[in-house]
Formats: structure tokens, C-alpha cells, sequence
């Protein structure tokens, strides 16, 4: 698969991420380095053991990570949690505790996805 179809399938932001990288080959390298970043593995980590001050920064990064290589879907995913997470108590996350979990799912299944796309782009 060419990176623009990967972009296309991912509902992200092609032109965008050239025009910020301006070279196609910057930004396929950064888009196959994506796999290698442990921030999702760390979201749920850190979510799984209550530590939702991590947590929030784990989806913080990933986020970020996201709209910098123009991951528009899976950044949107990410910002919903992020400000879900933003300056939370532990009461407050039993009380939303079935919204956050439905949003944890929802980045998975887009992380998922993402990842299962960058491994179809031709190298």
C-alpha cells in the first residue's frame, strides 16, 4: 500500500503531514517508527493499576503523537480521554468509569487499526 492510501483508510490528514514534514520519505519513516512508540501499551498500564495521572499523560502523548504525523481519527480518539483524564480524582473516574472505558475501546480499536494499516505500506 502507498502512504497516501494508508492516510485515506486511516482518515488522516495526507497533505497536511507533507506539507509540516515536507518530504514523503520524513514522514513514511515516521509513520513505520509509529509501531515502536509504547505509549498505548502504557495508557492501559497505567489505567488497569489507577495510576490515571500516567494514564492521562500516556494518551497525552499518544495524541500528540497523533496529530503530529496526522493521524486525524485517532487523534480525535485521544483528545476526548485526554480531557476526560485532565486533572482527575480517583471518584471522579468511578463515576465516568463506563465513559472512559467505552473511550479506552474506541482508541483501541483505532490504534488497532492504525497499526494494522502501517504494516500494509509498502516499504
Amino acid at each position: 500500500m502507498i502512504l497516501k492510501e494508508f492516510y485515506n483508510q486511516v482518515q488522516g490528514d495526507y497533505e497536511g503531514t507533507i506539507s509540516r514534514l515536507c518530504k514523503e520519505d520524513l514522514v513514511k519513516r515516521f509513520v513505520l517508527k509509529f509501531t515502536n512508540d509504547k505509549s498505548f501499551e502504557e495508557l492501559l498500564d497505567t489505567f488497569e493499576k489507577k495510576n490515571y495521572e500516567d494514564a492521562f499523560r500516556a494518551v497525552h502523548t499518544l495524541k500528540g503523537l497523533a496529530v503530529n504525523l496526522g493521524f486525524t481519527k485517532l487523534y480525535e480518539e485521544c483528545s476526548v480521554l485526554t480531557e476526560s483524564l485532565r486533572n482527575v480524582t480517583s471518584s471522579d473516574v468511578d463515576n465516568k468509569m463506563a465513559d472512559i472505558k467505552k473511550m479506552i475501546e474506541d482508541i483501541r480499536e483505532e490504534y488497532n487499526k492504525t497499526i494494522s494499516l502501517i504494516n500494509e505500506i509498502d516499504k
